[in-house]
């Protein structure tokens, strides 16, 4: 768990403890950064003033750091031996990621625990103990570009598993380190769409995995 603070100025200065992930989403696209969004909960809890200096507990935001789609590698292995490792670079174009926790905000209501907005004071307003997940749905989409006469064309027909990770990598932090993004997925059920025809045998192909 961790905790949401905003603040704006004096005027609005607000702290809400306790918060899960309730859905997450990365996605790459053409030249451009990568992009990602979150949805969250909390318990509920509300806390004025939060508490925090922002000067000097949190980080200045010169300090982010920023992956780019040309950053993006792929690597994926069959489970079998029909292709072996496939590792896409200069026929990669896109990809997205998604995951979904199905989180149970109203089972978190538990009225043994005593649990109110202002402790011990039932009339301030009760508030979740718990955040418990439900059914994780993780999903990856990607889009790559492949010769119909190759083997891993036909075996990416066959709607069979992979296994492999997706890997972002950005800039220097010190010497042989750098900032990086990695997903890993494993034996995933693969489903292959073909959305374009090009010449010389080539396609383009959106690829999904769940």
């Amino acid at each position: 768990a961790f905790s949401y603070v905003e603040q704006i100025g004096a005027e609005h200065d607000v702290k809400y403890p306790s918060c899960v992930i309730d859905s997450l989403a990365i996605s790459g696209d053409s030249l451009n950064r990568i992009m990602g969004t979150c949805t969250f909960r909390g318990s509920g809890k509300r806390v004025t003033p939060s508490g925090v200096n922002f000067a000097t507990q949190v980080g200045s935001s010169s300090d982010l750091h920023y992956f780019y789609n040309t950053q993006v590698g792929m690597h994926f292995e069959s489970l079998g031996a029909m292709i072996g490792s496939l590792d896409y670079t200069c026929d990669y174009d896109n990809f997205s990621f998604a995951v979904r926790n199905g989180l149970n905000p109203e089972g978190g209501y538990r009225a043994g625990c005593g649990k109110y907005q202002v402790d011990e004071d039932s009339t301030s307003g009760a508030i979740r103990s718990e955040l418990l997940f439900g059914q994780r749905d993780i999903s990856l989409s990607f889009t790559v570009r492949l010769n119909t006469s190759s083997d891993e064309y036909e075996y990416l027909q066959t709607q069979s598993l992979l296994s492999g990770y997706v890997e972002m990598t950005g800039a220097d932090i010190t010497g042989a380190y750098k900032h990086k993004l990695k997903i890993e997925l494993e034996k995933t059920a693969m489903e292959a769409i073909t959305i374009a025809a090009e010449a010389d045998n080539m396609v383009t192909l959106q690829i999904n995995l769940r």
